[in-house]
């Protein structure tokens, strides 16, 4: 048995048949649209003076549909260093914290109220005894 399977672009803005599908970027944002001749002819008439007065990205810059993933890794490494910054701080003040994993939220709200002014809270300790009561003397 035969079998033949067929792809048909359909133009994004009419509904029509498309002949090409073009990619661009916006705001680090990644778009693709299909479109017949008539209408990419008229997407890039529109772009053509911005893109006459735009500078070229370098050769290794990142492409549409890269992005995304570029855009995370660089979150990715950006929150890697803040949490490795709060673990460093944590250790260095007392605070019990594991190598790996979530950071206790009040870990977190220490670090951001005392980390810039140098001075740290003591850690809270969960402890089921009640403390001590002292009555004055007199």
């Amino acid at each position: 048995m035969a079998r033949i399977e067929q792809i048909r672009l359909v133009d994004d803005l009419d509904g029509g048949s498309a002949d090409e599908t073009i990619a661009f970027m916006v705001n680090n944002a990644a778009y693709e649209i299909d479109l017949n001749h008539a209408h990419a002819d008229k997407l890039r008439d529109a772009l053509a003076p911005y893109i006459a007065a735009a500078r070229r990205a370098p050769s290794g810059a990142v492409r549409p549909r890269r992005a995304r993933a570029a855009a995370a890794s660089t979150m990715t490494t950006e929150r890697r260093q803040h949490n490795n910054a709060i673990r460093s701080w944590a250790r260095q003040n007392g605070y019990p914290i594991a190598d790996r994993g979530r950071i206790p939220l009040e870990i977190v709200d220490a670090y951001e109220k005392n980390a810039g002014s140098g001075a740290a809270p003591a850690p809270r300790t969960t402890s089921t005894t009640p403390a001590p009561q002292f009555q004055e003397a007199g």
